[in-house]
């Protein structure tokens, strides 16, 4: 499974956009940290170890049973080129995520607001004014949600295909990383770790 992680793990500011791997080198595990952005396959309980080690950008990779670290300025140079074009979209995910906000929280008052009168119905002691009262107020409940629902639809949209044009150029760029740490090891630009 391959992971982008954004943000600062450390601080746990971190949101997991999880995707299939692309089924090459499947042995090939690694993180390449930059700044607040993580790509990674695998699954690493020790990243925050190796953030505080090597600071704010290096590439981890195993290979072979063996763990490597790069932090050569050029590999690194031709790593972020690879991934400048799926770097750019990070301000146009984060404008539709900012759009799609105000209505999620607008959802879930509905819903924890349909939650308690659903709560109240399951009363068997209601009188039947109230109970018809309660149901109403459901009703109307559950209508708010559909119109939010409906005005999302448009910002949901742009956010899958957004995702879907992200996960394209993401395998595409892990392609290249993959190649440029191959060249890396083999040219003797990455330290052996124990």
């Amino acid at each position: 499974m391959r992971t982008r992680l954004l943000g600062s793990v450390l601080l746990a500011a971190a949101v997991a956009l999880t995707v299939l791997a692309s089924g090459h080198h499947s042995e090939f595990s690694y993180i390449y940290k930059r700044g607040e952005t993580t790509y990674m396959r695998g699954n690493f309980n020790e990243f925050a170890a190796l953030s505080t080690r090597y600071g704010n950008e290096f590439v981890w990779t195993r290979q072979g049973g063996r763990q490597y670290v790069i932090t050569d300025r050029a590999t690194l140079d031709e790593i972020r080129a690879a991934y400048a074009e799926l770097d750019a979209l990070q301000g146009p995910l984060k404008e539709v995520e900012r759009r799609l906000e105000p209505h999620e929280r607008e959802l879930e008052k509905i819903e924890n607001r349909v939650d308690d009168l659903s709560d109240q119905l399951g009363d068997e002691d209601l009188s039947d004014a109230v109970r018809d009262e309660v149901e109403r107020k459901l009703r109307d409940a559950e209508e708010d949600m559909r119109k939010v629902e409906e005005r999302m639809r448009g910002v949901e949209q742009e956010m899958e295909e957004l995702d879907q044009r992200m996960e394209r150029i993401e395998e595409k760029a892990e392609e290249k990383f993959e190649q440029i740490v191959e060249r890396a090891l083999a040219a003797g630009k990455a330290q052996r770790v124990e």
